[in-house]
């Protein structure tokens, strides 16, 4: 089993089995506005997988997208769909009023789109509409992005709350604290958090994008265009002004096997 992404180099005895997850290995390089260190990278997995990948016997991936995807860039290898993931919730969410409308738990990587969901509150802030989000992001890999946020929360007296360096376990609990996820990423090959709100019993709120429907049953209702941050304000005020039921506003479409299946 090869987890990495990458290929074995040489060809190994008995079957063996490379899991690629990182959707940037398989879209082009410069689709997206990634760091120059982080493109390097990706363009030397991209070789090595290109070179090397008839070393294994199957491929393994979680989305019907990203079969395709394979399928394309290597057009001789043998795909299968298995998506796995072992997540409980830490407890079951309660009836009480959430602490936030919405929750973003993602690092700051470009293709994320913080700046987009911060540019979509701004939109709201001035038409004097202010709803809750939390925010969990990591104090060294996001420092840039912090101090952005930080200085626009001042400005526009947004709503928002970073909470920095938190546990799997810590994030969890966010879950139970929040009403909704937001999600407005461009690009995923899965999408974990997607999952772990879902068993959460939280709303969804999302990119209007293949990804979002390969994993979920949802309305067109609640996905935005995530390149446009009008779209993404709209969702969001349309969601906060609309009554709530008790059951949530999608299904995971995907059959997602434990680690032990």
């Amino acid at each position: 089993l090869f987890f990495g992404n990458v290929p074995p180099l040489f060809k190994t005895r008995g079957k063996s089995y490379l899991y690629i997850h990182g959707k940037l290995l398989l879209e082009p390089v410069f689709k997206y506005d990634l760091p120059l260190k982080t493109r390097i990278k990706v363009i030397l997995n991209k070789i090595l997988i290109k070179i090397f990948y008839k070393n294994v016997n199957f491929i393994l991936v979680q989305t019907p997208a990203m079969k395709v995807l394979v399928k394309d860039f290597m057009p001789s290898s043998n795909i299968k769909l298995l998506p796995f993931y072992d997540y409980q919730p830490l407890a079951e969410k309660t009836a009480k009023k959430p602490k936030y409308d919405f929750i973003f738990p993602s690092y700051a990587y470009t293709y994320k789109n913080h700046r987009g969901l911060i540019k979509a509150f701004i939109g709201l802030s001035k038409k004097e509409i202010f709803p809750s989000l939390v925010l969990a992001l990591d104090s060294k890999i996001d420092e840039k992005l912090i101090n952005h946020i930080n200085h626009l929360v001042k400005i526009h007296n947004l709503n928002i709350e970073l909470i920095l360096d938190q546990t799997p376990s810590e994030v969890s609990q966010l879950y139970l604290d929040a009403r909704c996820l937001v999600w407005p990423s461009m690009t995923e090959s899965f999408g974990l958090p997607i999952i772990e709100a879902s068993k959460n019993n939280l709303d969804i709120l999302a990119s209007d994008l293949v990804y979002i429907r390969d994993l979920l049953k949802i309305s067109d209702t609640y996905l935005f265009n995530p390149y446009d941050s009008n779209s993404i304000a709209d969702v969001l005020e349309n969601y906060i002004h609309t009554e709530h039921k008790e059951s949530k506003n999608h299904e995971i479409r995907l059959n997602i096997l434990s680690s032990t299946e």
